[in-house]
């Protein structure tokens, strides 16, 4: 067995010695992109590739900035500002911030196709009226 079987680099089926090889294989296959290696995650094959791997952990860690000031405005306010951190940047300056990162990295994921940018224009449309029951403090559409 190569080098590459050993270290669990091959997903072919078998040893090539007059058995198939997995066209995905990124030892022995097309190398192509829709033919590449597909990650492993926590030992379960979750068929993603490197980069829409990377473009949805971007998008979680954002999202996880979001949630964090989120939780400090509500605990402390817009206005307020870590007493451990810059006092000119308040919370809604870091909100405003961790939005742009957030917008960008679903802008991220449109571009490259893994979202079909209409159909997330759709659900937001659908939601913006959907949502309207459920608000209690909002005048207007939202």
């Amino acid at each position: 067995m190569s080098e590459d079987h050993r270290n669990n680099d091959c997903t072919c089926w078998g040893d090539h010695n007059g058995m198939a090889v997995n066209p995905n294989c990124i030892v022995h296959g097309d190398n192509r992109r829709e033919d590449r290696q597909r990650h492993f995650v926590g030992g379960h094959h979750c068929g993603l590739m490197p980069d829409e791997l990377e473009r949805l952990a971007i998008l979680n860690e954002e999202f996880s900035e979001v949630q964090k000031i989120v939780s400090k405005i509500i605990r402390h306010g817009y206005d307020s500002f870590n007493p451990d951190g810059d006092p000119s940047r308040s919370n809604r300056d870091l909100l405003e911030e961790e939005l742009g990162h957030a917008m960008h990295a679903v802008e991220m994921l449109c571009r490259n196709e893994d979202v079909d940018r209409s159909e997330v224009a759709e659900y937001q449309a659908q939601r913006s009226m959907s949502i309207q029951k459920y608000l209690h403090h909002q005048e207007g559409e939202v």
